[in-house]
């Protein structure tokens, strides 16, 4: 498929992707939880467990995206603006979650060299089975524009083929709708290129150390949290 370009009068392009050029031509997809599958939608629910159940007979793989409220504005950390960008692919990769006791989930989450860790909204977080446990307190992560309230969670996700535990921030605002994979742990893993005008994200994983490199890196996500529950609880 030829990549979208930019007219004459200098109009936005639209990304190759069909479920990214969906969500950002229609308004009634704002704020829904949509299935994808060979890049185009699916299927359309209100919320996490309204796909979930609206594929339960679906036996193909799929991943789930939460189409963000705000998603014709830049976000700037938490400081929002008009839209100026030309160029509306969202750099995503397919994520698995992978619970000890039930099916794996695969999210479509967008992936940014800025965020410190990862994050998960607070409705997937109660999918994956997120719990705030009594007297735990709450973390708070400040930026341009406004803070936000967090819990600390561990959790094992696979990123092409590769299985490891993670920290997220499980953010506890349930008007942000964002999903991202941030620096820590996934960015010692793997080497990651951007390509914007073809629309990729290439994740290599890191020859730098080999198999050591990441056992080290697993040792590593493990000491920082020890503290933390595991399986998200």
């Amino acid at each position: 498929m030829d990549l979208i370009t930019e007219d004459k009068r200098g109009n936005l392009t639209l990304p190759v992707k069909e479920w990214q050029r969906m969500i950002y031509s229609d308004p009634g997809l704002r704020g829904k939880v949509i299935a994808i599958r060979d890049d185009r939608i699916v299927h359309i629910g209100k919320n996490y467990e309204d796909t979930i159940s609206g594929m339960r007979h679906d036996k193909g793989h799929y991943s789930l995206f939460r189409v963000p409220r705000n998603i014709h504005n830049v976000r700037i950390l938490s400081f929002k603006v008009r839209s100026f960008r030309k160029h509306l692919w969202i750099p995503t990769v397919p994520v698995t979650f992978c619970p000890d006791d039930s099916e794996g989930r695969t999210q479509e989450m967008l992936v940014d060299s800025g965020a410190d860790i990862s994050l998960v909204n607070h409705d997937f977080g109660r999918i994956l089975g997120f719990e705030r446990s009594a007297g735990e307190v709450m973390l708070e992560a400040g930026g341009i524009g406004g803070s936000v309230r967090y819990l600390l969670r561990k959790f094992a996700i696979e990123i092409e083929n590769l299985r490891f535990e993670n920290i997220f921030a499980w953010l506890q605002d349930d008007r942000i709708d964002e999903m991202i994979i941030g620096r820590e742990t996934v960015f010692d893993l793997f080497d990651i290129e951007f390509r914007q005008a073809e629309e990729k994200v290439i994740f290599r994983q890191s020859v730098r150390g080999g198999t050591q490199d990441i056992a080290a890196v697993r040792d590593f996500t493990q000491a920082q949290t020890d503290t933390l529950k595991p399986g998200g609880k």
